[in-house]
């Protein structure tokens, strides 16, 4: 959900960062999702969906 799992960090420094900054997230998405009413993969679904539909509709980046 948050990235965890890909962690490619070798140094300790680096890796508990990631994990703080991914705990983070995760408790930002738990207060928004509470308050809501959503459940966590439902917030996430739907922000990407919407992100989705903007950048179809105007794309930021322009392919060749």
């Amino acid at each position: 959900m948050t990235g965890i799992e890909r962690c490619q960090c070798r140094l300790n420094r680096a890796q508990r960062n990631h994990l703080c900054a991914n705990m983070l997230v995760w408790l930002c998405f738990k207060e928004l999702a509470y308050k809501t009413k959503q459940t966590v993969y439902q917030l996430k679904h739907n922000l990407m969906s919407d992100y989705l539909k903007q950048q179809l509709r105007n794309p930021t980046i322009a392919f060749c």
